[in-house]
């Protein structure tokens, strides 16, 4: 039986062996690039740990970081496989290539199923920390940074704030007549979230001076772009690994069979 470095392929196996190689190089740069992906949005989810969210937010983020590594080690079997044409570690790749898209179809099938729970979940948790926005140091620097970042004000929108007993007006004696500053467009100046602008029943004078759309829509939206982009690219990776697989078994296969019948 002839060793693997003996083995001569036909013009048709070669090209599928380059092919091979050149997937697997394209997957341990998938492979980096989503565990860099997982890592951006677990740091982007901590600016705001002190909010609470449901924990299929950092579930995803754990996920891709896993796969992302598992992705890198299956990359080099790939190309070890292909490059010394060795049959078991073709098969580990085809093997652990499986797993991959079960495992990323399972992510992107949860993270559809269960959109709108992890919605409402996120606007419970808003409107639970507003109310402790008054007393809590913590949470209202990570109101206060998430109204600035993401131009909003409230959960839903900006009169939410009137119904949070968070700050008392000497002036109108009363818990429920502005917003925090951090609404403001323009934080410079002294009085933008003046009661006065804020209640004002001109929209367009509101506007002038603070944002109305709530921050549940604006990260909900910014989230939903960012997945919207992976997904996408997931499954054009997913179209890829597919046949990756199916080159790799016509591989090997390949291999076996001319390894028992040319000589050493």
């Amino acid at each position: 039986m002839a060793t693997a470095s003996q083995i001569t392929v036909s013009p048709v196996m070669q090209v599928i062996r380059v092919s091979l190689i050149i997937f697997n190089i394209v997957f341990l740069i998938t492979g980096f690039c989503l565990f860099v992906i997982g890592i951006w949005a677990t740091v982007e989810l901590n600016k705001y740990a002190e909010l609470p969210r449901p924990n299929n937010y950092d579930a995803v983020s754990i996920v891709l970081i896993v796969i992302g590594i598992v992705i890198v080690f299956v990359g080099v079997c790939g190309c070890c496989g292909a490059i010394k044409k060795h049959v078991f570690l073709l098969k580990m790749f085809a093997l652990f290539l499986g797993i991959i898209i079960i495992c990323e179809l399972s992510v992107a099938i949860a993270g559809y199923a269960y959109r709108s729970k992890i919605q409402d979940a996120l606007s419970d948790g808003l409107n639970t920390t507003m109310k402790a926005y008054k007393d809590d140091s913590i949470i209202r620097g990570a109101w206060d940074k998430m109204q600035e970042n993401f131009d909003c004000c409230g959960n839903k929108n900006y009169s939410d704030w009137f119904n949070v007993m968070w700050y008392k007006s000497s002036q109108y004696n009363d818990y429920n007549t502005t917003v925090p500053k951090s609404c403001c467009k323009d934080m410079q100046l002294t009085d933008c979230n003046n009661p006065k602008n804020v209640h004002n029943h001109s929209r367009s004078v509101v506007e002038k001076y603070i944002y109305i759309e709530g921050c549940h829509g604006k990260i909900t939206d910014f989230f939903r772009q960012k997945f919207s982009v992976l997904a996408s690219a997931a499954l054009s990776i997913a179209v890829i690994q597919f046949f990756s697989i199916v080159c790799a078994g016509c591989f090997w296969n390949h291999v076996q069979n001319k390894s028992k019948y040319e000589l050493v």
